[in-house]
């Protein structure tokens, strides 16, 4: 992808936050490689407060669609979906209000209503499959451009099986990352990064 220009000079210096990120709000980048966690930015609220976040005087919210990354090989084998929980619940064991804390944990969890403002936010995908969200409560910049592409994301990503790192642990996924970025970086051949991968302590 760095040989082939699909990937563009310079890039391993530059960090997703905040750098990419800024970029593609103040409008400095035509896309940017993200996750779900991105939907949130295709409400106007949402939009507004991220492309002001971004040092963009007098904030225009624009519209944020969805695509799947491209099958750049051209072989018919796009990119498959995968996913891990994007965040736990828990009780602090000095909280003094502990049943409270559980029934709250418990409703937001697993009660429709709960889920549905979960799902409305577009921040995270509703732990109930039998919950979407709501279209006519969730202003989007322009629902015309929008509505489907987040739809099909949402009901696609509510299919993911493949986990992304649950089950890679800290030192394999310190080396993949060394292994990528050097054969990236012209530092190492693909057959050196992964000779000094096999050898990484996270492989057993």
């Amino acid at each position: 992808m760095f040989s082939n220009g699909i990937m563009q000079p310079g890039a391993l210096g530059v960090q997703q936050y905040p750098d990419v990120n800024n970029d593609f709000l103040s409008g400095k980048t035509a896309m940017v490689m993200m996750g779900t966690w991105y939907m949130q930015y295709s409400t106007v609220a949402g939009a507004t407060s991220a492309v002001s976040a971004a040092g963009v005087a007098n904030a225009k919210p624009f519209p944020v669609v969805s695509i799947p990354f491209p099958d750049v090989a051209g072989k018919g084998n796009p990119s498959p979906m995968f996913g891990d929980a994007d965040f736990g619940l828990a009780v602090n064991v000095k909280s003094k209000q502990q049943k409270a804390a559980e029934t709250f944990i418990t409703w937001l969890a697993t009660n429709t209503k709960a889920q549905q403002v979960v799902s409305n936010a577009l921040n995270d995908i509703s732990a109930l499959t039998s919950v979407s969200p709501s279209w006519a409560d969730i202003k989007l910049v322009d629902s015309g451009k929008q509505q489907s592409t987040l739809d099909t994301l949402i009901k696609q990503a509510s299919t993911v099986t493949e986990p992304r790192l649950a089950l890679i642990n800290t030192p394999l996924g310190q080396a993949l990352g060394v292994a990528s970025s050097s054969v990236a970086g012209g530092k190492a051949t693909p057959e050196q990064a992964l000779a000094t991968l096999q050898a990484s302590p996270g492989i057993g």
